[in-house]
Formats: structure tokens, C-alpha cells, sequence
């Protein structure tokens, strides 16, 4: 009885030695790599680069990046703003002009 007990736990320990060596565990740069391949980052980056964004890496912050996204925004809605105030004085000029 003694002997199977023994037998079972060597047996036992020879197949975690076994598996151990192909149970890598995923290093830090594996997992970026996968989740960069999974989420196809490089055809975000290449769109979010038409925009003048950040480029795509494991340093960028939330707060960083939303301010960014605040400031271009900013800047639009200012540009819209003139060219419809501009576009609303030439159509009182012409309006005040014909009438």
C-alpha cells in the first residue's frame, strides 16, 4: 500500500515537471504583442494619425489623451462657430443691401 502511494506521488510530481516546461508563462511584451494583433492597433494608429493623435503605446494616459481630444475639439467648434457667424453677417449684408 505504502509502495503505490509512493509510486502515485512520484508519478504525479513527473507530470507536473512535464507540463511545467510547456506551460510558459506569457511574458509582459507577448501579451501587448497579442493584444495589439487581436485589436488591430496598427490600423488604429494609422487612422488616428490622420487627426494628429498620439501614437499607440503601453505609456499613453486617459487624462492625456482626453485632454487632447478636449483641446482639437475646442478648436473645431471655435472654427465652426466663425464660419457661421461669417456666414450669417454675409447673409445680413445681402439681405440689408437688396431689401
Amino acid at each position: 500500500m505504502m509502495r503505490k502511494q509512493i509510486f502515485s506521488g512520484l508519478l504525479l510530481f513527473l507530470m507536473m515537471l512535464a507540463l511545467a516546461g510547456t506551460a510558459r508563462a506569457a511574458e509582459g511584451e507577448d501579451i501587448l504583442s497579442a493584444q495589439a494583433d487581436a485589436l488591430n492597433t496598427k490600423a488604429l494608429e494609422r487612422a488616428a494619425g490622420e487627426y494628429g493623435a498620439q501614437p499607440i503605446t503601453p505609456q499613453i494616459s486617459l487624462d492625456a489623451g482626453l485632454q487632447d481630444l478636449a483641446e482639437r475639439g475646442q478648436g473645431l467648434v471655435l472654427g465652426a462657430v466663425r464660419t457661421a457667424l461669417r456666414s450669417g453677417v454675409m447673409l445680413l449684408v445681402i439681405v440689408l443691401h437688396c431689401g
